[in-house]
C-alpha cells in the first residue's frame, strides 16, 4: 500500500474518532529535544542491553508460546532471580554443613 494511502486511512480513522486532522509542518525544531525511552522504566527496574545466545532467547520464547502468552524477558528475569536465590541458599547450607562437620570432628577427637 502506498504511503499516501496509509496516511489517508489514518486520517479517516482519526476523523471517525473525533481527532483533529493536522497538516505536517515542513520543518520541526528538535534543538531542545531529549533522548530517552518513550515509556519510563517501572520503579526498581533498569533498562539494559545484554547479548544472549539465540537458543537461550528461543527457549524462553517457546515457553511463553506454549503458555499462551506472556513476556519472555520477565521469565528470564525470574530465572536469574531464582538462580541467585538458589546460589545464596546453597552457600548457607554449605556453611552450616561445614560447621557441623567441624563440630563432629572435634567431638570425635575429644573422645577418640
Amino acid at each position: 500500500m502506498p504511503v499516501d494511502a496509509r496516511v489517508s486511512l489514518v486520517y479517516k480513522y482519526a476523523q471517525g474518532q473525533g481527532v483533529k486532522r493536522q497538516q505536517m509542518k515542513r520543518e520541526y525544531d528538535f534543538s531542545k529535544a531529549r533522548r530517552g525511552p518513550v515509556v519510563p522504566a517501572a520503579p526498581g527496574k533498569t533498562r539494559v542491553t545484554i547479548r544472549l545466545d539465540n537458543d537461550v532467547i528461543e527457549h524462553f520464547q517457546n515457553i511463553v508460546d506454549r503458555a499462551g502468552g506472556g513476556n519472555y524477558q520477565t521469565m528470564i528475569n525470574a530465572a536469574l532471580r531464582e538462580y541467585i536465590q538458589g546460589a545464596r541458599l546453597e552457600a548457607v547450607v554449605r556453611r552450616a554443613v561445614r560447621k557441623e562437620v567441624e563440630a563432629v570432628k572435634e567431638a570425635l577427637a575429644r573422645t577418640g
